[in-house]
């Protein structure tokens, strides 16, 4: 039965103004962004236990700015995307242990001089989508460092907005019904009618 409830829950920031995508991961739905003081949080969403939460994030990012925030894998990572206008060169901090402020590491930075370039997200474990200056989409491999491009423009188009998408079965607090398994089977048993 589809039905819309409400649900009590304390959103443990106020004044929040959230920026970008969100991501799903780990059960959670997270978005960046900053309090009213100008501190950047990550805010997250217990989907199962319909709770928010805070993620503290890298010591280095101390204001608002062009950041975007991506899954890689398992885990959430920071992108500093102001970078490549200045420099040519992206930041990449990756969360190694969900939840811990201490876990957050540089992982490498994407360098890329050739262009202004935008990243898009992940396609592979180490591979990511740039849209650079002329609106090409490129295949930046970050293990080797090289690009490849994988979508020409044509003249007058531009690839505007790129969404990441998972997907994934999470059970919802006080949902009717049997229990759903990962693949998507039921749990019940079944019987022909």
């Amino acid at each position: 039965m589809d039905q819309w409830r409400s649900i009590n829950t304390h959103v443990p920031t106020s004044a929040l103004f959230l920026t970008g995508y969100p991501i799903f991961l780990r059960g959670s739905i997270h978005w960046l962004g900053y309090r009213s003081d100008i501190t950047v949080v990550i805010l997250a969403f217990n989907v199962h236990g319909e709770v928010f939460f805070e993620i503290e994030v890298p010591s280095a990012i101390v204001q608002p700015s062009d950041y975007s925030l991506h899954a890689h894998g398992e885990s959430l990572c920071i992108l500093d995307n102001r970078c490549s206008r200045d420099s040519g060169a992206v930041p990449f901090w990756v969360m190694e242990q969900y939840g811990e402020k201490q876990s957050w590491c540089n992982q490498f930075i994407i360098e890329i001089h050739n262009y202004n370039f935008r990243v898009l997200g992940f396609w592979k474990e180490d591979k990511f989508l740039i849209e650079n200056s002329d609106g090409e989409i490129v295949s930046y491999d970050g293990k080797v460092g090289s690009t490849k491009v994988v979508l020409a423009s044509e003249e007058g188009t531009k690839v505007v907005l790129a969404i990441p998408y998972m997907e994934c079965l999470v059970l919802l607090k006080g949902s009717d019904g049997p229990e759903s398994r990962v693949d998507g089977s039921s749990s019940a048993s079944s019987s022909n009618i």
